[in-house]
């Protein structure tokens, strides 16, 4: 068993202020999926989350993942990250998408994968109801040229 420690950090002066900030955390871990590699601008699977490493080639435990950290290291192209939500709740392929931009040098961090989102497209969700992230997609949203992407997942078996 091991201790991940997790800082962010902002330091600020404004005004002739100081307005930084840091707000740390820890998680027990006892496994990691660490990763690096180039994107193009069509979508790659850089991780795929089931009920169990057994239900897919390179799965990751979608229960047992704690903090995912996706960094783009390029020093100018945007990473557009797509995660796909199983909103039926079957353990198969995503049913809903969301995307976020990732600027150049910035990273995404989320905790478990586990109940995490929604997405709809209706101007009221009421009640929003969580489900599991199944999959993350990356891509080159810029140009077609390579860039970069970091990918960390630690977690912490049930």
């Amino acid at each position: 068993m091991a201790t991940l420690t997790v800082t962010h950090t902002e330091t600020l002066t404004l005004d002739n202020r100081d307005r930084s900030a840091s707000k740390s955390f820890t998680l027990d871990v006892d496994n990691l999926y660490e990763r690096t590699l180039s994107v193009a601008n069509t979508a790659v699977t850089i991780a795929v989350f089931k009920d169990s490493e057994n239900d897919a080639a390179g799965a990751i435990d979608l229960q047992e993942a704690k903090y995912i950290r996706i960094t783009n290291t390029d020093t100018a192209d945007v990473l557009l990250l797509t995660f796909g939500i199983d909103a039926n709740e079957n353990n198969t392929a995503a049913d809903e998408h969301f995307s976020v931009a990732v600027a150049a040098g910035e990273s995404f961090v989320l905790g478990t994968p586990h109940n995490f989102a929604t997405a709809s497209n209706e101007s009221e969700a009421d009640p929003i109801a969580l489900h599991d992230i199944v999959t993350i997609q990356a891509q080159n949203a810029t140009d077609s040229t390579s860039l970069k992407v970091e990918i960390y997942v630690a977690g912490k078996e049930s």
